[in-house]
Parts: C-alpha cells; sequence; structure tokens
C-alpha cells in the first residue's frame, strides 16, 4: 500500500469518527427508538466502508486506472 492511501485512510477515519460522535450526541437529543438508532449507525458504518474502497481505488494502487 503506498503512503497516500495510509494518510488519506488516517485522515478520514478521524474525520468519520468526529462527525460519527457529533452525530451520536445530536441523535441523543432526539426521541428515536432503538431500532431506527441501529439504522442509522448501520448505514454510517456501510458508508465508511464504502469511502475507504473508494480511497483505496484512488490511492491504494498506482492510480484509477
Amino acid at each position: 500500500m503506498s503512503q497516500s492511501f495510509i494518510i488519506s485512510a488516517v485522515i478520514y477515519l478521524i474525520v468519520m469518527v468526529t462527525f460519527h460522535i457529533v452525530k451520536d450526541i445530536i441523535i441523543r437529543g432526539q426521541n428515536i427508538s432503538p431500532d431506527i438508532r441501529e439504522k442509522i449507525n448501520k448505514r454510517w458504518l456501510i458508508s465508511t466502508a464504502i469511502g475507504l474502497v473508494i480511497l483505496y481505488l484512488l490511492y491504494g494502487r498506482a492510480g484509477p486506472f
């Protein structure tokens, strides 16, 4: 793996974790059932994984082609 992928993945994960914490603080103030909260968290984790795959395709190899 290239250094550019590792650096971009670490920065991406820091941003996503920060927004995840902010999201949980905002959700805590709402009256949301545990089922909906679980769906929101699952969607958040899937979007994080998709972002890492896209970063790998862009920076992990020699390029997108």
